[in-house]
């Protein structure tokens, strides 16, 4: 396995190779300070968590253009708001997540959020799309396993 890193302005992509799949981590440098997982293979990817604040949004988006990366799927779990990043992929959530970012505590973070860090933050809750129940499945040529939890799933 080899890692690379690439500071950007609002974050910094760790990517490590695992033979010819690729584990992309965006860590974002905003006040949540958050991850969003890309695994790649042949120039398609899933991505497990989402952006929040506009910027990072932007970022890497930019990123996953300028690197030919077609997202096709979108994992969607404890953090549903930044619903403006790629709009137009797929997403995929268990009835727990939705549950949890429409009325649970997820929710109620992403009121917060949005009242603390106002207009950059992209407060949009993602709370459609199929419906996972668990077990294993292929995205992108990527085999994943999701594993329901009482709050929502660990990939």
């Amino acid at each position: 396995m080899s890692q690379q890193i690439e500071t950007l302005e609002h974050g910094i992509i760790t990517k490590i190779a695992c033979g010819d799949m690729n584990v992309r981590v965006y860590s974002t440098k905003d006040a949540i300070e958050d991850q969003v997982i890309i695994l790649d293979r042949q120039g398609k990817g899933i991505i497990i968590e989402l952006p929040c604040f506009h910027d990072s949004i932007a970022e890497l988006t930019k990123y996953l253009a300028d690197n030919k990366l077609e997202i096709v799927g979108k994992l969607v779990s404890y953090h549903a708001e930044g619903s403006s990043f790629l709009p137009d992929v797929k997403n995929y959530l268990t009835e727990s997540a939705v549950a949890y970012n429409t009325d649970g505590e997820g929710a109620h973070l992403v009121q917060n959020f949005s009242g603390v860090f106002g207009a950059a933050f992209d407060s949009g809750i993602i709370n459609a799309g199929e419906k996972l129940n668990g077990g294993k499945m292929n995205i992108a040529g990527i085999d994943i396993e999701i594993i329901p939890q009482r709050d929502t799933s660990r990939v």
